[in-house]
């Protein structure tokens, strides 16, 4: 034994809290296939795998029973296949004198497809090569199918049900073309257009809810206007693409962006998403961009026009090339500077959240407001660097500035003026900004006189 002491310790903190940051990099195709339910019953060469043979929701379960001596292989169907009463596939293995299974999945497979009952509402297909392996008890394995998934290229959706000849897939394929493409693609399917509300408010309480922008595989007005409507008042934006120019009447939204072609399956909508969604939040003017595989919106000018002016966009030609034009919102705002004061405001509550997460307290005091203000121009000046905020170049650009690099300018309230109310509350009046974004150029004219 060795005699020791430990008169010195030594105990270290982490001294941050990292807050919850919200995504604007993933966007969200909707689509309404109707998918084959399927489910997987034990694995390799014991495993099944039960498919519904029709598309959309069903209730269908399968249980494997093993009971007695020297049992023979069944199988049955019971159920009335609603919600309530649903359809039970129950195998019962074969077993020997010891009451061991002995049934194996290509002899259940084949058991089960001799049944008119079972044979009629599922597909079954071996997981194994063989199907050698035998099986075991089962309590209930339910037919389900994921509606929501993450997918990294379209082919991701060959593998989960999906054809190359559906829309989903096809967009998914114009999504992934483009030299910007993000990393991952969102794709949720619903049960019908008209269940939006319902079934992404319960997506959002299971936790997926970090998708930003959505397109969907409808190209009809008033699906597109119902999704939009839904969208823009969960602060989420929606990218809608038809061939009507009438459903430009009285839309006024400015988280709509709606794109107008002749030929939906073109995909522009996809192709404009799929370049721009990975890209830093103001760092790209929408206007001009050359998308790739897209195709003329084949207009004629007054109809291009006419769409422009109701706060539409286009594929257009312009100097030999096909690029997306304006890149307006129905609300009458830039698609990117919508994006911008989203993310300010996010960014924002984040950062001053973290000031009172990671400070033991805020006090009524200068000092403490200075940790809010410091934060608020971090961001500022972060934004500044991303292009989002117009840099000081004139001596009236400094009358806009803060600290002479971008124009931004924060109001602090006086303290003298705060109300006692206020202070015995702990409320402090609003802390107010204002920001002159970059912006960019999208028209030009040049004016010159040759003598």
């Amino acid at each position: 034994m060795i005699s020791k002491i430990e008169p010195i310790k030594v105990n270290i903190q982490l001294g941050n809290t990292p807050v919850a940051q919200t995504s604007f990099d993933l966007a969200m195709l909707l689509g309404v296939k109707a998918p084959k339910y399927f489910a997987d019953v034990l694995s390799g060469e014991s495993g099944l795998k039960f498919t519904s043979k029709t598309g959309g929701v069903v209730y269908i379960n399968v249980v494997y029973a093993v009971s007695g001596n020297n049992t023979a292989l069944s199988v049955a169907r019971s159920g009335a296949g609603t919600s309530v009463a649903p359809y039970i596939i129950e195998v019962t293995v074969a077993t020997n004198g010891s009451g061991e299974p002995t049934s194996t999945a290509s002899q259940v497979k084949t058991a089960a497809e001799g049944v008119s009952d079972v044979n009629t509402i599922v597909d079954i297909a071996l997981l194994g090569e063989a199907g050698s392996g035998v099986v075991e008890a089962v309590a209930s394995s339910v037919l389900s199918y994921e509606r929501y998934m993450e997918i990294s290229e379209a082919d991701d959706l060959l593998g989960l049900g999906f054809e190359n000849t559906d829309l989903e897939y096809k967009k998914a394929q114009a999504f992934f073309a483009q030299n910007n493409a993000p990393s991952r693609l969102a794709v949720f399917l619903l049960t019908a257009w008209n269940q939006i509300e319902t079934e992404i408010a319960a997506l959002r309480n299971n936790g997926k809810d970090s998708w930003y922008k959505v397109f969907g595989t409808t190209n009809t007005k008033a699906e597109i206007i119902a999704n939009s409507n839904y969208l823009a008042s969960i602060k989420k934006r929606y990218v809608g693409l038809t061939s009507d120019i009438t459903l430009l009447v009285g839309r006024n939204e400015e988280r709509e962006l709606l794109i107008f072609h002749s030929d939906p399956s073109n995909h522009p909508d996809a192709r404009y998403l799929g370049d721009t969604v990975a890209r830093q939040v103001g760092s790209y003017n929408p206007a001009y961009l050359r998308l790739s595989g897209v195709t003329n919106s084949g207009y004629s000018n007054s109809t291009t026009n006419s769409i422009i002016n109701d706060k539409g966009n286009v594929i257009a030609l312009f100097s030999g090339f096909q690029v997306f034009w304006p890149g307006i919102t129905t609300g009458g705002a830039y698609d990117d500077v919508i994006d911008i004061r989203d993310w300010l405001q996010a960014r924002l509550n984040e950062d001053v959240s973290s000031v009172f997460l990671n400070n033991p307290k805020i006090g009524y005091t200068t000092t403490s407001l200075a940790l809010i203000t410091t934060a608020m121009r971090d961001r500022f000046t972060a934004a500044g660097n991303s292009g989002m905020i117009a840099a000081v170049e004139t001596d009236e650009d400094l009358t806009r500035s803060d600290l002479g690099d971008y124009q931004y300018k924060i109001i602090v309230p006086d303290f003298d003026s705060i109300p006692k109310n206020d202070r015995d509350n702990r409320v402090f009046p609003p802390i107010k900004f204002k920001v002159r974004l970059q912006g960019a150029i999208n028209t030009v004219d040049i004016e010159g006189e040759l003598d």
